[in-house]
């Protein structure tokens, strides 16, 4: 089998906006004629974006509005060390929710199948059908992931409105950029094998600005239980969850 160089391209899709690809060209040898060529996200803001194509449209034909005692998909985001898997985690265990965390599927799925970063789409698209399958059965969810792009953001109502649940959508920031950036330098891999961005990955990523209301909690000044009662008091008649007790 022979191996070309990838090539890139770019395309603007009418939903998701930019996205840049890499095309890799496989050849048999035995078989010149026989030519495959895949397509893989270049960039991360190209992985959410197709990731959130992939998790369909931002709501089903004739889908009602959330009712009281529907189950609550809270979505926590923000760039990488601004607190998410901190607060995420606090809250899940607070509130008695299931938590879906989009590095630990990845990381399973590189592990489990040998791969490597870039990965793509694929963690994102699990974890929309993970939620999705979680509120379906009545569980509310937290969900944690930087969820960067506007296709992401719709990605994670769609999966709500497709569901009846009722959605928050959080942003953590750290207005403090040297704080942030010791955090980004110090903090330590709760995951085996994950890797962590470092400052310049952090931040040059793409990041789109929100174009609607959402919670924003700046941990550069509330502490993480600060964090999670602020996220607990915008849940509207919480769900009758029992939170678990110690081990």
């Amino acid at each position: 089998m022979r191996y070309f160089r990838p090539a890139r391209i770019r395309v603007r899709h009418p939903r998701a906006g930019r996205i840049t690809l890499e095309l890799f060209q496989l050849r048999l040898e035995d078989h010149p004629g026989l030519l495959m060529v895949t397509q893989v996200p270049a960039d991360p803001a190209s992985r959410d974006r197709v990731a959130a194509l992939l998790a369909g449209p931002s709501a089903l034909p004739g889908q009602g509005g959330p009712v009281a005692g529907a189950p609550v998909l809270v979505v926590v985001g923000g760039l990488p060390a601004t607190g998410k898997t901190t607060v995420a985690s606090a809250l899940a265990r607070q509130a008695g929710f299931a938590f879906v965390r989009v590095d630990r599927i990845e990381q399973a799925i590189i592990d489990s199948a040998g791969l490597a970063q870039p990965l793509g789409p694929v963690g994102y698209t699990v974890a929309y059908g993970v939620a999705a399958e979680q509120l379906r059965h009545g569980v509310s969810v937290v969900a944690e992931c930087v969820n960067p792009l506007g296709v992401t953001r719709d990605a994670w109502r769609g999966v709500a409105a497709g569901h009846g649940a009722r959605l928050v959508e959080v942003e953590l920031v750290c207005t403090d950029r040297v704080a942030h950036r010791e955090r980004a330098r110090t903090r330590e891999v709760d995951i085996p094998g994950l890797r962590l961005p470092d400052w310049e990955q952090i931040t040059s990523r793409e990041y789109e600005p929100w174009d609607r209301g959402h919670l924003v909690i700046d941990t550069a000044t509330r502490t993480p239980a600060e964090a999670v009662a602020a996220i607990l008091a915008v849940i509207p008649e919480r769900p009758d969850h029992v939170p678990a007790g110690p081990d």
